[in-house]
């Protein structure tokens, strides 16, 4: 004869178990840990009514303590999703990104990059570890994304040597020419004038200034106004 006692025991213990795990599953946040998937990010903010409110950040490279101390002060406001704008690590290497997510996990709520010139570096392997980083929408360093009534346009200076050409100038004409949104904003690591006093003068964005002026005339016809950090 079978012993159903045991089995009995047996089967109490798998139920608690299973239902730990599911009451588990469940209240974990639902953007957890998870500034990674701007994926899911750009989904998340599309359900945003106006008005709303966001963070702007950028360069925290060199500052991961006042980084720390930044982020937490900017989630005390409740802002509805974050920019970076960029130099999130000082170098494109595996332990500095690993560096970042771990000071980055109070961050609960969307979170958008902007690729900076640090996070990916001069040599060929930054962007292919970038793009490892995160879960980009099309695998790509530059996205658009709508809240509110806004539309939110992230570039990447860094791609053709600080201009705005090629494949992501022409997704960047479409995306400007087929939106209807009052609010266009524009995210871009590097700027597009430098201060007349800056070191900056004739580098990044400054050195090609006929791709810069023209970019900054679709800027004008668009409707957008750009944002950018100090490359």
């Amino acid at each position: 004869m079978k012993n159903f006692g045991n089995y009995f025991k047996k089967e109490k213990w798998t139920r608690i178990l299973l239902l730990f795990g599911a009451v588990l599953f469940l209240s974990f946040p639902s953007f957890a840990g998870s500034i990674k998937e701007v994926n899911r990010a750009v989904n998340q903010v599309q359900s945003i009514e106006p008005p709303f409110q966001f963070a702007i950040i950028g360069d925290s490279r060199d500052g991961k303590k006042v980084y720390a101390r930044l982020m937490e002060k900017i989630l005390e406001r409740t802002p509805q999703f974050i920019i970076h704008l960029g130099d999130m690590v000082s170098r494109p290497n595996v332990k500095e990104w690993d560096a970042f997510f771990e000071i980055s996990k109070p961050v609960q709520v969307p979170f958008f990059p902007v690729v900076g010139n640090h996070d990916v570096g001069s040599n060929r392997n930054g962007e292919e570890i970038y793009l490892r980083q995160f879960l980009l929408p099309d695998e790509k360093t530059y996205y658009a994304f709508e809240a509110g009534n806004g539309l939110f346009i992230i570039l990447d200076s860094e791609k053709e040597k600080e201009r705005i050409i090629g494949q992501q100038r022409s997704w960047l004409d479409h995306v400007l020419s087929s939106s209807k949104a009052p609010l266009k904003l524009i995210f871009i690591h590097r700027p597009l004038f430098p201060p007349i006093d800056s070191l900056k003068l004739g580098k990044a964005m400054d050195r090609n200034p006929s791709d810069r002026d023209d970019l900054h005339r679709l800027f004008l016809k668009g409707g957008g106004k750009s944002r950018h950090c100090g490359g």
